[in-house]
């Protein structure tokens, strides 16, 4: 009798900014874990088999387990532990203690008449995890560097993702990913205007999210799209679900205000700060929806090779990302969220 094969096969991919060793464990080795006061096995009582160094940076291993299987590592003197799903094709990415990645981005503003304009971005894995991955990835390579901000709707979406770096750009033109599904999730991980959401269901589109663009089902490759503030609920309930393979991966942080510090010799922290409701992304400047749909640019001139000059001559108030760069987590860096 043939026997029926339960293997799933799984990824586990390290952003953390140092190699890690990755472990497979058996029950006793949880149960010891647990009971001891740093959350490190001890290891007369377990029994831990090192598998595989996984680099540091976005280093991923894929092989085949069981579900249900345990998996272990070490990172800022704790141990963090995984379990094989259900299904395949699932990636675990690992974060210490963290739930999020953070990006740093500077952006012009104003037609470019203002620089150095922060953007700053929580990566979510666990919201979209091909996705998180492939942004994480292009970010580490400089993709985004100095792209433009070529298709800014207000009230709608702005979208970036095709790079100034021709090279890059046809590197990454056709490397496509698969869709992630819209699973529940906890959704504690972001702020809408002050209020905590703390219920697991299918993640909803927010101003301030992050969700790669596409065209057809496992068609997503570089470009992205922020949902700008003040986007009416119709617009937000289509998101995702007209275009299935639109899944939230990340969100900005302070969308919805800016924090202005001054100095203040009356303070005692020589400081006076105060909130103005405007976002960063009501200073990019706006030439409506892509060519032929509207009066912006042609996103096949984009990806010529003189795309560029294309964009300075044509567009000339076009606002441009200036660079993004992963913020490594730190083994004692505990989120702020």
């Amino acid at each position: 009798r043939k026997e029926i094969d339960t293997r799933v096969r799984m990824t586990f991919r390290n952003d953390l900014p140092v190699a890690i060793d990755l472990y497979y464990e058996s029950e006793n080795a949880i149960l010891a874990a647990a009971a001891s006061p740093n959350g490190t096995p001890r290891s007369s009582a377990i029994s831990r088999k090192f598998l595989v160094t996984i680099s540091s940076n976005g280093g991923e291993v894929t092989f085949q387990t069981h579900p249900g299987h345990k998996f272990s590592y070490n990172f800022g003197g704790f141990t963090h532990f995984a379990t094989a799903p259900a299904t395949s094709g699932h990636i675990k990415t690992l974060l210490g203690k963290e739930t999020e990645i953070r990006v740093r981005c500077t952006t012009t503003g104003s037609g470019s008449t203002e620089t150095k304009l922060p953007l700053d971005i929580k990566v979510i894995p666990h919201w979209s995890p091909h996705g998180a991955s492939h942004f994480l990835d292009l970010v580490r390579v400089g993709y985004y560097n100095g792209a433009a901000l070529s298709r800014v709707i207000p009230g709608f979406l702005a979208q970036f993702g095709i790079s100034p770096d021709y090279d890059l750009k046809m590197e990454y033109k056709d490397k496509v990913i698969p869709d992630d599904p819209r699973i529940p999730v906890d959704q504690d991980h972001y702020q809408d205007q002050g209020h905590e959401h703390n219920n697991k269901r299918p993640i909803t589109f927010q101003p301030g999210m992050i969700s790669f663009a596409g065209n057809n089902p496992h068609t997503r490759s570089t470009e992205v799209f922020i949902v700008m503030p003040d986007t009416k609920q119709v617009y937000l309930d289509r998101f995702g679900t007209i275009n299935p393979w639109e899944t939230p991966f990340a969100i900005i942080e302070n969308f919805d205000s800016i924090i202005i510090t001054n100095p203040s010799p009356n303070s005692k922290s020589n400081t006076n700060t105060k909130t103005i409701s405007k976002s960063v992304a009501n200073k990019w400047h706006s030439y409506g929806d892509a060519s032929p749909l509207g009066s912006g640019p042609s996103r096949d001139r984009m990806f010529q090779k003189d795309g560029y000059e294309y964009l300075k001559k044509e567009f000339p108030k076009m606002d441009y990302i200036e660079e993004c760069h992963v913020i490594d987590i730190e083994p004692g860096m505990l989120s702020t969220a």
